[in-house]
């Protein structure tokens, strides 16, 4: 009898010690994306052109794997992620002006992702996680001014697709617990985006392949917990 007493004590001094985000998550958020460089392989040779910054949004679902309750709480998750993001950019470099590119980018990845909980009910967790998955690519390519006196045209389409490309990720950012079941924070992600699409363009008669620029997203994200 002061066996099992003993026993549910524990049970309920674990209970009470461990973190309340050991649930299943769902979470939200968005800010930017700074897309990097994309290279241009042309017949006359390659091309560099800066992307710049963009904006992102997304969510995820997080499912708890492993815990273990405490003042320092370590979680091992696995998460499934998606975002949007889109960037229309007119190059500045010498021999791509006149040219811009659109890029609509849906990355969706597994994620590991090992958290540290500190504090009590792990009301500040700071984490960092490594996964892959593909990144849906819509692009298109264009001049955004073709022609000459009098008869110049506009945002004249080169060429365009849609791709699946492989993709990693490497996410970080740190959760504050407002209440047991809400939290918020800032959250970063690394992608790198593999491989190249390949295009041709009509008005010069040359086929051309261009690599997907990597993407940096950073922001906040609203975790939910149940």
């Amino acid at each position: 009898m002061i066996r099992k007493r003993w026993i549910w004590t524990a049970g309920l001094v674990a209970a009470a010690l461990a973190p309340a985000a050991f649930g299943l998550g769902v979470y939200v958020g968005g800010g930017l994306a700074a897309y990097g460089e994309t290279e241009i392989k042309t017949p006359i040779g390659i091309l560099d052109g800066d992307m710049g910054p963009s904006w992102a949004v997304g969510g995820g679902l997080a499912i708890p794997v492993w815990w273990r309750g405490g003042a320092v709480a370590p979680t091992l998750e696995l998460t499934t992620d998606v975002n949007l993001t889109m960037i229309d950019k007119e190059f500045e470099e010498p021999y791509l002006y006149h040219r811009g590119a659109k890029i609509t980018a849906i990355p969706i990845r597994e994620t590991a992702v090992l958290g540290v909980g500190v504090g009590p009910s792990a009301m500040i967790k700071p984490y960092v996680g490594f996964g892959g998955g593909v990144t849906i690519v819509k692009w298109e390519a264009y001049y955004t001014e073709l022609g000459h006196e009098p008869y110049i045209f506009y945002d004249v389409k080169i060429d365009s697709g849609t791709d699946v490309k492989l993709t990693f990720g490497i996410p970080f950012g740190c959760d504050f617990r407002l209440t047991p079941n809400f939290s918020l924070g800032p959250r970063a992600e690394y992608l790198v985006i593999t491989g190249e699409v390949d295009g041709y363009n009509t008005y010069v008669d040359e086929w051309f392949d261009s690599s997907v620029p990597n993407i940096f997203l950073f922001g906040a994200a609203a975790r939910f917990e149940f």
